[in-house]
């Protein structure tokens, strides 16, 4: 449904406490002065150090990616929603029992055991084989640990789901369980809605990718059910991080699931009709195939799709939602995801935490990588030490100035 551009990482360092609203500087600029080689006349500069400074001025135009507008989760600031839009109770609820996946030892590491996931989805999921894939890292600290289970962007980017993933580890040295999941095809198949030739069909098709989304949200609920019966996995530590329409998936699984003690929904929304009919890029591409074939104006567009995807819009299901255990990451800059779907989501999820990128949807993903100072990944570290840690047991970020590898904390 949404689409980004990524580049690559390493890992933060430890982020400062902010106040409600505080507007955060970017990260990882040097004002100092900076000396340039020179030759010929005097002030002069080589190419090379002209490049170097066109280099400088490309680095610091973008990392302000790490400059953030923060508000806190303030119980006292929680809206009183009953006024609410709900759907029919029970869409997501499910007879199967938990979900027997097939896990064999693929690697064995000093922290982890890894092995390779798979199980049958409930239903059409769009994937290879309609099967729940991902890699199940095992934590090999002794005792129940946390599980953190990362969403994919599917069948656009695997880079936020495993760079997260991979800092998550690294971070915690088998402290934590991680299940990344593997989403190589798309979920929400957006163009394959645009080629509908007639109303019939694509009423049709949109039902079926709207099957797909509810078939995945009761897959993230059988997983729970997984984790249950894992004798290191602790239940009453579960998260959920997703990214892009990861983000809209683990929204509506977290109203879904009371179980997920924790959840982090980066570059998301409420209103996925707004979404579809404000987006541009390839979003745009399809919408205006649609208009062109069905005749209809933006208007019916706008009004069908809030029709057809009320099972998916997370603000007709929020009012279940812990606000202090959500955590919303967006950008506040976004032309995908208008401003109007990611306030809804945050007043209908009771104003939880909010972090908000001055910048587009693509760019602030930026925030990842070493232009934005890895401070995504720093909020989200921090966020999940506030909901998991037990007596100090449990440490993803590191103590002030402390390089390297988090340190091992001993029994608390």
């Amino acid at each position: 449904m949404l689409s980004l551009v990524l580049t690559g990482i390493r890992q933060p360092p430890a982020a400062a406490n902010l106040q409600r609203g505080e507007v955060v500087p970017p990260h990882g600029v040097e004002t100092s002065p900076i000396p340039f080689r020179q030759a010929g006349r005097q002030g002069k500069r080589t190419p090379r150090s002209a490049a170097f400074i066109g280099a400088l001025s490309a680095i610091a135009s973008v990392a302000g990616c790490a400059s953030y507008v923060h508000t806190p989760y303030l119980p006292a600031d929680a809206p009183v929603r009953s006024a609410l839009v709900r759907v029919a109770a029970g869409e997501f609820d499910y007879m199967d029992h938990w979900p027997d996946p097939r896990h064999p030892i693929v690697e064995e590491g000093r922290d982890y055991r890894v092995r390779s996931f798979a199980f049958a989805s409930v239903g059409e999921n769009g994937q290879e084989g309609n099967l729940v894939t991902g890699r199940y890292y095992q934590g090999k600290d002794p005792g129940p640990k946390p599980l953190v289970i990362v969403l994919p962007v599917w069948g656009v980017h695997s880079y936020p789901s495993e760079t997260i993933s991979a800092g998550l580890r690294e971070r915690a040295s088998g402290a934590v369980n991680v299940l990344q999941i593997i989403g190589e095809e798309l979920l929400f198949d957006w163009p394959a809605v645009g080629e509908s030739a007639s109303e019939a069909a694509f009423y049709r098709t949109l039902d079926a990718m709207v099957a797909r989304f509810v078939a995945t949200v009761i897959d993230i609920r059988r997983i729970v059910d997984w984790a249950e019966t894992r004798p290191e996995a602790d239940p009453d530590r579960i998260a959920l991080i997703g990214f892009s329409i990861g983000a809209v998936i683990a929204s509506v699984a977290l109203a879904n699931e009371p179980r997920l003690a924790a959840g982090v929904l980066v570059m998301g929304g409420a209103d996925p009709h707004a979404i579809l009919t404000a987006c541009g890029r390839e979003i745009a591409e399809t919408r205006e195939r649609v208009l062109a074939q069905l005749d209809w104006s933006l208007e019916r567009l706008e009004g069908v799709l809030e029709v057809r995807l009320a099972k998916i819009n997370p603000a007709c299901y929020a009012d279940t939602v812990d606000p202090a255990r959500v955590l919303i990451i967006e950008a506040g800059a976004d032309s995908c995801v208008p401003q109007s779907a990611r306030d809804r989501l945050w007043q209908a999820f009771g104003r939880p935490e909010r972090i908000a990128y001055r910048y587009d949807h693509r760019t602030a993903f930026l925030a990842m990588t070493l232009l934005g100072g890895y401070d995504l990944q720093r909020q989200v570290y921090q966020f999940l030490d506030r909901r998991f840690a037990r007596r100090s047991s449990l440490r993803l970020t590191e103590d002030e100035g402390a390089p390297g590898r988090r340190a091992r904390a001993g029994p608390g």
